[in-house]
């Protein structure tokens, strides 16, 4: 079995989470994970990395990313291939919608999208211009699980979205990736 960037195997959620395990149905039956598939990993990191190479991230692509970050997710993204090039993000850790698309390339594939500590982006407005540029979005949820916003749309927008376990509820380790089952995030692969 192939092994993933910064993690092991991909693994069934209720296997990776072991014989404590809650019943089967309740991860699924969270809130933000309704309605998508999803797949637990070592690392909110390692959910980075298979998000980009399920989407097709890769050599010859940029991602545009949060100029305020921890590094770790640049890592993943850039070992699928891709370059980085940041966005501003004010010392209130909104976007800088304006810089984000003032930065987007002819290399763009897609825009990576942190709600630090649970606080809202302007989902709305991104996945509008996301779409009308044919570009993916991947949500960083690592400190946003069980967060909703204004719009109730954090975590149930993006092309991927990335969960950290340690970040929100104290596990010594595991992430998630929650993708849409819908083929709207297929169709640029």
């Amino acid at each position: 079995m192939r092994t993933l960037y910064c993690g092991g195997p991909v693994v069934g959620l209720r296997a990776w989470l072991g014989a404590q395990c809650p019943p089967a149905d309740l991860p699924s039956s969270w809130p933000q994970l309704l309605g998508r598939s999803v797949i637990g990993t070592f690392r909110g990191r390692s959910a980075v990395a298979l998000a980009c190479r399920l989407l097709g991230i890769g050599p010859g692509h940029e991602v545009l990313v949060p100029a305020y970050n921890c590094g770790t997710e640049l890592d993943a993204v850039r070992h699928s291939g891709a370059g980085i090039v940041g966005y501003r993000v004010s010392r209130r850790c909104e976007i800088d919608l304006a810089d984000l698309i003032a930065r987007r390339s002819s290399r763009t594939r897609a825009v990576y999208l942190t709600h630090y500590f649970g606080w809202e982006q302007p989902m709305e407005e991104l996945r509008r211009w996301c779409d009308d540029q044919g570009l993916l979005l991947i949500e960083d949820c690592a400190l946003a699980l069980f967060s909703g916003g204004a719009s109730g749309r954090i975590g149930r927008t993006g092309d991927a979205v990335i969960f950290s376990l340690p970040k929100t509820l104290g596990f010594y380790h595991g992430g998630l990736l929650s993708l849409p089952l819908s083929a709207r995030s297929r169709r640029l692969v």
